[in-house]
This record gives C-alpha cells, structure tokens and sequence, in this order.
C-alpha cells in the first residue's frame, strides 16, 4: 500500500524524555503494532490534539486523560481497519499500519506534550493521522484519531492599499465638532496618517488636501505576524494655520483581518476608532 511521505524530523518530548531519530513517514510499519487481529478497536479514553504542520516548523501534540506516570506513545498512520497487538492484548487501534512518532511520560495531571519539527520539503496537502496508546495488555487505554494536514506556511506579508476614507467633523467617540478650523480658513480638513506594526513605524502617508472624503491609494509592504495589528494614525495638518497637527483617531487592523481579506479587492472598514471614518484596504496577494 502506498504512503504518502511526510517527514517529521527530532521529536522533543516533555517529562522524562527520549529524542527520537529524524522519521519518514514513508517508513515501514512497526511490526510490533499489528502482531494481532484477535480483539476489538478500543474505546477512546484520552485525548490528542495536534498543532498546525507547516513545512519547517514545529508542531506540538497534546495527549490529556492518561494516568500520571504512564508510557505514551504517539503513533502515525493511515485511515481504514486498524492494526492489533499482543502490546495493547490483542486489542486494536484506529489507524492502519502505525509507526511511532515517540514516546513520553504522563505528568501529574495525565497529560504527555510531544514537539516535532516539520521539515521544510514536507508535501503541502498530505494528511497524515495520529493516535497516542499506553500498551498496557488488557487494560491498554488509547486516544481518539487526530487528523493534521501539512499547510504552506503563510510568511504574513501584506501589501495595503489604503484607498480612501470618510472623515466626519465629529470628534472620536462624541457628538461634538471636531475643531478642523478654528479661524475659519481652512474648510475642509488636511488629513495623513502614519502606519504602525507595534512601535515600529512602518509608514507615512501623502497628504489629502482639504477634503472630508481623501483618497489616498498609498500602497506600501507591512509584515503583520500572527497576534500583531497594524495601527493607521490619523492626523489633521493645521501647518497653514501654524497650529500644529491634530491627532483624529487610529483605525486597527488585526493579522486574521489582513488574512481575510487577502485578494479580494478593497474591503471597507466601518467606524473603526474613528466616528464616520470608513477606511478600505486593498489587501493584495
């Protein structure tokens, strides 16, 4: 039977540990895991979750509900009529044809961490499938099935078009003028704004001469990483007034947004810190 080859490369273990050497998943099944086809498939008591597999990351599996102290091993394999052995007393797990990943000690809690590195030239689109067993004879406890998918990993890096935007004379979060003119020389406001990722400034617009609805088509490269927001400060330049610039408001815009939006055209953005301030993005691929 074919195997779709996926390598999982040093598995980092938590507890009392053992490093694993570097695993083809392509490897032959270990014998020792289909030396039976005398019993049944065990029921499920424990649990593995597994993290995202990105080429050339680490991956952690999670293993709940063993008993403290208790050898757990994770196995790999494949779909259809799961394999028997005498080390699980002739029961039978989920998956087909298992080699193991490794195996860790259950802390106090019952709960085994496992840390494997996807390598880089691991197939984008493979779906391997995971089981953690504690052989045990007639009392081997085993988890449910959990399937990963090796996915590209996204390098997070936008290129934003901030077309255009609406700026009402309302302050930020009131019903109260905004105070653009205070001599009433200027009409209309003169508005920029500064991009941030965290406190590094990553851009500075050109500036929309008095008008309440400015397009700017300021295109410029941000890298957003998961967890991180990219901020656009709004400023009014009262520089012909000699008065200095206002500061409007910020308009966020978290890593998932960005994501979101990736290839779609421009997306609008409503009230996004500011009143009557709809912001679009052109988030390009």
């Amino acid at each position: 039977m074919s195997r779709t080859s996926v390598l999982l490369l040093p598995v980092l273990l938590a507890g009392c540990a053992t490093e694993v050497a570097e695993l083809d998943l392509d490897a032959s099944p270990d014998a020792v895991w289909q030396d039976a086809r005398v019993g049944g498939t065990i029921a499920p008591t424990m649990t593995l979750t597994g993290g995202v597999l990105n080429p050339g990351a680490s991956a952690i599996f999670e293993v709940g509900g063993a008993q403290p102290g208790d050898t757990v091993h994770l196995l790999y394999g494949q779909g259809g009529v799961g394999a028997c052995s005498q080390l699980l007393g002739g029961g039978c797990l989920s998956i087909a044809n298992p080699a193991v990943v490794g195996q860790a000690v259950a802390d106090v809690n019952g709960d085994a961490i496992f840390v494997a590195t996807v390598p880089a030239n691991a197939p984008v689109g493979a779906r391997p499938l995971f089981q953690a067993a504690v052989p045990d004879g007639a009392q081997s406890r085993v988890s449910d099935v959990w399937q990963g998918e090796i996915l590209a990993l996204d390098v997070d890096d936008f290129l934003v078009n901030v077309v255009d935007g609406q700026i009402t004379r309302k302050k930020p979060g009131t019903q109260t003028d905004w105070d653009w003119d205070p001599l009433g020389i200027v009409d209309k406001p003169d508005v920029y704004y500064v991009a941030w990722v965290g406190n590094q400034r990553v851009y500075t617009s050109n500036m929309a001469s008095d008008d309440l609805t400015p397009a700017f088509n300021d295109v410029f490269a941000v890298t957003v990483l998961a967890g991180q927001q990219l901020d656009l400060d709004f400023y009014d330049s009262d520089s012909a007034l000699g008065l200095g610039d206002d500061f409007v408001g910020t308009v966020s815009f978290t890593h998932e947004e960005l994501n979101d939006a990736r290839g779609l055209g421009p997306v609008t953005y409503a009230d996004r810190g500011l009143v009557g301030m709809d912001i679009a993005i052109d988030e390009q691929p």
